[in-house]
Order: structure tokens, then C-alpha cells, then sequence
């Protein structure tokens, strides 16, 4: 679309997301830059700075930003959340024996199963690093509640526990999509609501509107690899139900996530450009 032809407003929100996410690029590009193995070093570097989404610290800083908060309150835990969703992605690759990611070799294909995994846990063990020490800084509230969210989401309860679910092949499909990756998601949106100073009444409105965009996200990511699932006979809700109705499922599950999210009071221009 030609610029002159978008609306105002679309290139309004476009604009601050883009600089949000140079903001976040940035910031994780100095949490890298710390003392430990050169080899360990340039695996994280490999797998955090080299592109993706940024979808999850992108809604942590939106909602937080959206409820008056300043956007380096947010920021530590918008990185800490990217490196928790990366070092799931480098074991995600091994455990599906996926040989590409963003149109590069995966961590363990160029650097080995075994660095792969402790770079992972670098990433994984550096986000908590990060968040405790914003915690000691400012011994907040809301500080320790939103890093209470994400370490929970990210464990047996919610991430991992999906992960779990996934490889044994269950067929409950909505059930796996919300703690593989729902999860995670809602708890961005929650850690930044609770650090925008959300009223508790609210914030499960929050988590509703997070884990329906969460699954609606798995759902067309799944779209954009049919073919690759069909070949490997991976079964998920798009290669049973179809991509017509994959696209109805996605469509319902993101009005009624951002009613959820409106019912909360977030009002952010941006999210929905994100889904």
C-alpha cells in the first residue's frame, strides 16, 4: 500500500511499534553484554538478536505503556520475557529435529546439540537474572507480581508443561496451544497491566483476552507450516479441521480476546496490529 494512501492513524501505531521494538532490540542486544564463555556468548547472540516477532515483550510494553507506565519500567521484563521465549525455541528445534529457523540454521544444527541446550539455559537463567535485579532496585509490588506471572507461565504449569503435552501427541489441541504458547503470551500481558498498576478486579479480563490471542496465534502459525506438518504427519488443529475453518476459529478468538481486553480498560494502539 502506498504510504500516502494509509490511513493516519494505521501509521501512527505502525511508527510506535517500530520504535518500541528498536527499543527492545537494543536493550537485549546490552543484556548480551556480559562476562561468560566466548562460545556460550555468541550462541545466545545467534539465536536472541537474530530477528523474530518480538510479539511478547511488544505486549508487555504496550499494555504497561497503555496504563501510564514509562517504557523502561517495562523493559526489563519485556527482555527477560523475549530470552525466555528463545531459549524455549532453541529446545523446541532439537526436540523436533528442525534444521531451519527465520531462514537460518537452527542453534543445534550449526553449533551442536550440546552448546545448543546450555545456551538455551543461559537465555532461560539470564531472563530471571535480569528480573530479580529490577526487583532489588525497586523492591515494588507490582515488580515481583509481574515476574511471579512470567516465571509461572514459563514452567510445568504452563510452557513447559505444553511442551510436554505437544510431543506426546495429544489431540487436545486448544488445551496444548494454551500452555505451549497461550500461556506465555496472557502472562505478558498481565505482567504489563500489573506494572501499569491494574486494578486486580481487571486482570483476569486480561488473561482471558491473552490466552485467546495466544491460541489464535498458534493456530495461524500452524497455518503458515501445514505443509510442513502434512509431509511429517504431524497432526494439529489445521490439518484436521482445514484451513477454512482454522481461519473462522482465529477470526472469533481474536474479537473475543480484544473485547476481554477492553472489558480491562487496555486500549492500546498496536495490539491488534500484532495479531
Amino acid at each position: 500500500m502506498c504510504l500516502k494512501k494509509m490511513p493516519g492513524g494505521f501509521l501512527k501505531k505502525r511508527i510506535g511499534l517500530m520504535n518500541l521494538k528498536n527499543l527492545i532490540e537494543n536493550q537485549l542486544a546490552n543484556y548480551l553484554k556480559i562476562n561468560c564463555p566466548k562460545e556460550i556468548k555468541e550462541i545466545m547472540e545467534y539465536s536472541l538478536l537474530g530477528g523474530g516477532k518480538r510479539l511478547r515483550p511488544l505486549l508487555l510494553m504496550l499494555t504497561a505503556c497503555s496504563l501510564n507506565t514509562k517504557p523502561g519500567e517495562a523493559l526489563p521484563f519485556a527482555c527477560a520475557v523475549e530470552m525466555i521465549h528463545n531459549y524455549s525455541l532453541i529446545h523446541d528445534d532439537i526436540m523436533d529435529k528442525d534444521i531451519v529457523r527465520r531462514g537460518k540454521p537452527t542453534v543445534y544444527v550449526k553449533y551442536g546439540e550440546a552448546l545448543a541446550i546450555l545456551a538455551g539455559d543461559g537465555l532461560l537463567n539470564l531472563s530471571y537474572e535480569i528480573m530479580t535485579h529490577r526487583c532489588e532496585m525497586y523492591p515494588v509490588r507490582r515488580n515481583l507480581k509481574a515476574m511471579s506471572l512470567i516465571a509461572k507461565a514459563a514452567g510445568v504449569r504452563g510452557m513447559v508443561g505444553g511442551q510436554v503435552s505437544d510431543i506426546s501427541s495429544s489431540t487436545n489441541f486448544f488445551e496444548v496451544y494454551k500452555n505451549k504458547t497461550a500461556v506465555l503470551i496472557a502472562a505478558s500481558l498481565c505482567a504489563g497491566a500489573v506494572l501499569g498498576k491494574i486494578s486486580p478486579q481487571k486482570l483476569p479480563h486480561v488473561y482471558k483476552g491473552g490466552i485467546l490471542f495466544g491460541i489464535a496465534f498458534q493456530i495461524k502459525n500452524d497455518m503458515e507450516g501445514k505443509e510442513k506438518d502434512t509431509e511429517s504427519g504431524k497432526k494439529t488443529y489445521v490439518t484436521l479441521a482445514g484451513e477454512k475453518k482454522a481461519r473462522r476459529v482465529i477470526d472469533n478468538l481474536n474479537r473475543e480476546a480484544a473485547f476481554f481486553l477492553k472489558a480491562a480498560g487496555i486500549n492500546s494502539p498496536g495490539i491488534d496490529l500484532l495479531f
